[in-house]
């Protein structure tokens, strides 16, 4: 960036050159070749360590030992960063819930109706193939384990009845102490070590 040392204004090069269109500017003018023509190189200081709950602005430019520079200001937000914080909490807690809903889609879950055709009738179960719904993980089973179509359904509610009677009240507990937890975080850096914590339950 560059400026016009005598109005302070902001500019590009590219303003620089359309004001001068008669000079021809190499691709990067020198300050001595600038203040000729009244205008100056402009250097932004390196934004200052600060805090999750202030911003950071550039002021004014100004001279310090011949350079015109911009400092930064720090200052706290106005509502002490409480937005920040609450949109953060609010954003990891629906990560929280889609990720628990990620891990049971790892096992097998099954409605009732469906369990009902499991056991009851898996010659029809293993019919439903072509529709995808009750069928394909029989059939899935059966290939992978190389399991008969009774003992692959056995195998199916078996894995049904661990995740609800086991695995999800466990998960479902470790979902609403993180979310809770969430909730206590004082910054949003405690926030995401709340979230980098998480693990689901396994067997």
């Amino acid at each position: 960036m560059y400026i016009n040392t005598e109005t302070q204004a902001i500019l590009r090069l590219s303003d620089i050159k359309n004001a001068h269109p008669n000079i021809s500017f190499p691709a990067s003018p020198s300050d001595n070749q600038l203040k000729a023509l009244g205008y100056s190189v402009l250097t932004d200081d390196q934004p200052p360590a600060h805090e999750w709950n202030e911003s950071i602005t550039l002021g004014t430019p100004i001279q310090r030992e011949g350079a015109w520079v911009r400092e930064w200001t720090v200052t706290p937000l106005s509502d002490d960063g409480t937005d920040k914080l609450t949109q953060t909490i609010d954003s990891l807690i629906t990560e929280v819930d889609q990720s628990f809903d990620d891990w049971i889609g790892g096992y097998i879950t099954l409605s009732p109706a469906v369990m009902d055709v499991y056991r009851s009738n898996y010659d029809q179960a293993l019919a439903y193939t072509q529709d995808g719904t009750v069928g394909q993980m029989l059939q899935i089973v059966m290939d992978n384990q190389g399991m008969d179509a009774d003992t692959a359904a056995d195998f199916i509610i078996a894995q049904h009845d661990i995740l609800n009677n086991q695995l999800k009240p466990l998960g479902e507990a470790v979902r609403q102490a993180t979310k809770s937890a969430l909730r206590q975080a004082t910054s949003p850096d405690g926030a995401y070590g709340v979230f980098d914590g998480l693990t689901w339950p396994s067997l």
